[in-house]
């Protein structure tokens, strides 16, 4: 009885021993986990990429968005505004009506004193900014601030029929790559326009 016990506890051990994975079973596991961490990982990278192509497609946005509404706050308060093609220069006039007596003849006469002068310009591919009041109309001087990089184009003319609307059309292009591409166009309307008739005050 006892010796039986013992054949069947040794059957019964050896029956587990055999119970294992096959060396065909462990290739075929392997070779399952392989893929679906091949396709893990494909999806991270993919998710990776697009999350931050979205983060550079908004970030320039951002950047034209913001440079476009610091030139219209400072167009919309201006008297006048120049676009020099050559350049690539927009020039904005800010400038005071002041009634004065000439003296010589007693007439009324309308003068325009200077108060601001700004110049925005594009140098390369940088946009800047430049307050020019103290006399300093160098573009390369100091004084300048970098609005943003990367532009492709910026434009700001007056409209041909009305001079106090200004076209202001500013494209940016990030690196230069085709999937970085922003546009951002508005038309500005001088506020505080001059009637005209006045000359400056030397």
């Amino acid at each position: 009885m006892y010796q039986e016990c013992e054949t069947e506890r040794g059957y019964s051990s050896q029956k587990g021993f055999t119970e294992g994975f096959s060396l065909v079973e462990m290739l075929i596991a392997v070779a399952v986990s392989a893929v679906v961490m091949t396709a893990l990982l494909a999806l991270l990278g993919y998710t990776m990429r697009s999350t931050s192509q979205t983060q550079a497609r908004v970030a320039i946005q951002n950047e034209a968005k913001d440079a476009v509404n610091h030139m219209v706050s400072h167009t919309i308060e201006g008297n006048h505004v120049t676009w020099k093609d050559s350049q690539n220069l927009m020039v904005i006039e800010s400038d005071e009506e002041v009634d004065e007596t000439d003296m010589s003849t007693g007439a009324i006469v309308t003068k325009l004193k200077k108060k601001e002068i700004y110049y925005y310009y594009l140098s390369g591919n940088n946009l800047y900014f430049k307050n020019v009041s103290d006399g300093d109309t160098s573009l390369t001087a100091d004084k300048k601030h970098l609005l943003c990089e990367d532009v492709e184009s910026f434009s700001a003319k007056p409209d041909d029929a009305d001079e106090s609307t200004i076209h202001i059309e500013l494209k940016l292009n990030k690196d230069m790559a085709s999937e970085y591409v922003f546009e951002c166009k508005q038309d500005v309307h001088i506020r505080n326009k001059c009637k005209g008739g006045g000359v400056h005050d030397s």
